[in-house]
């Protein structure tokens, strides 16, 4: 019976694995198959479609270029209080984990839980010799920003009224099981050359590079178009192999639960 559990979970891991590296070859197809544009570039087709009465203009677009400030403005991160025109946060707390056995003897262990997490929304800009165009991010989490905070702090002596207060937002410990938080920040500064890979469309009047209405592809990083693409790649020949490995070892251990 053990043998048919192991190897149905190293199935389904395998399928998981499969399913991944799929997505991740879907990714760097997208971006072989999409041009890289310039700003003017896409300026010039939106012109071209409205001068010929075509509607509204919409395509999957690459461009690249440096950040710049947006509508809104400079912003400011939360923890690391830096200038920036996005920025990213995570808080974790790592407290203890107690269990108990049939025999009554507890056990613990060290467990973290997501308290705090917050990705800036506001469009900001992207220039290039030619121009400058919108980008809204939404709640997109950019490719290798730059990490600006790390760090962990341990709960204070007097467990029970520990509390943290970030973005308005304010949280406790949850009890004396709380070993403390860790901190993360990451930002993405003006002047920060940038590669996006998503819908470039005119729906707000402006031109604009966001996440595709019909979901697909949608990708902004500081690593350019080759490595990325070298890294999905390489991603994705792991995963397969691990999936392959995965459903070969399932299936034999299911092989031999049935002889047994």
């Amino acid at each position: 019976m053990a043998l048919a559990i192991i190897g149905v979970v190293l199935l389904v891991g395998a399928a998981v694995a499969v399913g991944f590296a799929l997505r991740g070859r879907r990714r760097w197809q997208a971006m072989l198959g999409t041009e890289t544009s310039t700003v003017a570039e896409l300026a010039g087709e939106r012109a071209t479609v409205h001068q010929l009465g075509g509607g509204g203009f919409k395509r999957i677009a690459e461009v690249t270029g440096a950040a710049a400030i947006g509508p809104v403005g400079e912003l400011t991160s939360e923890l690391a209080g830096l200038s920036c025109v996005w920025f990213r946060y995570e808080v974790q707390r790592r407290y203890w984990y107690t269990t108990t056995d049939s025999e009554g003897r507890t056990s613990r262990s060290e467990r973290k839980e997501s308290v705090a997490k917050l990705s800036s929304s506001q469009p900001f800009r992207l220039t290039d010799e030619t121009g400058s165009v919108l980008i809204e991010p939404g709640t997109l989490a950019i490719d290798h920003a730059e990490r600006v905070v790390e760090r962990f702090e341990p709960a204070a002596q007097a467990a029970s009224t520990f509390s943290l207060s970030i973005g308005g937002l304010t949280f406790g410990n949850r009890g004396n099981d709380t070993i403390g938080y860790e901190y993360e920040e990451w930002v993405v500064r003006p002047g920060t050359r940038l590669y996006v890979l998503g819908e470039a469309n005119d729906r707000n009047g402006e031109l604009t590079v966001g996440k595709p209405a019909d979901g697909g592809m949608f990708v902004i990083s500081t690593r350019s178009e080759a490595e990325l693409r070298s890294s999905a790649q390489r991603t994705q020949r792991i995963l397969m192999w691990v999936g392959l490995a995965a459903a070969v070892v399932g299936i034999a251990l299911l092989v031999v639960a049935a002889v047994r």
